[in-house]
């Protein structure tokens, strides 16, 4: 996580606090601060809203590509299932990977319709005149 160096030691103690901990608290708690100070800094503190802001984007970019690298295993673990697994795991697996092969063929299918519509739009009349 990047955060401003213009923040105080205990405003870093509790963005990372923030980041794992959902009571206000168990937050001030561990970041050794009174509620009413955490408080302000969420409510008032430019600085600091800015560096929490970022901090959860960070976190949720972590999560979203440790997702994607976790999709390449699950696939081979259903295909394995489908090749070497008892009859029983061949067919949920196989349900499993057709269920997301017609989910991803949708998914397409409507990317491919509100590209479609897009270009059919005249930005032209949103514009300001």
């Amino acid at each position: 996580m990047t955060s401003p160096a213009n923040l105080t030691a205990e405003q870093h103690k509790a963005l990372d606090a923030l980041l794992g901990e959902k009571k206000l608290d168990a937050v001030a708690l561990e970041a050794g601060v009174p509620k009413e100070k955490l408080q302000h800094w969420l409510e008032r503190d430019a600085a600091f809203q800015t560096a929490y802001q970022a901090a959860i984007r960070d976190a949720a970019s972590l999560a979203a590509n440790r997702i994607k690298a976790g999709t390449s295993l699950a696939v081979e673990a259903l295909l394995t299932a489908m090749k070497d697994g008892s009859p029983a795991q061949k067919i949920r697996a196989a349900k499993v990977l057709l269920a997301a092969a017609d989910a991803l063929a949708n998914r397409e299918k409507v990317e491919d319709t509100l590209s479609g519509l897009a270009g059919q739009i005249d930005f032209s009349r949103f514009a300001a005149n």
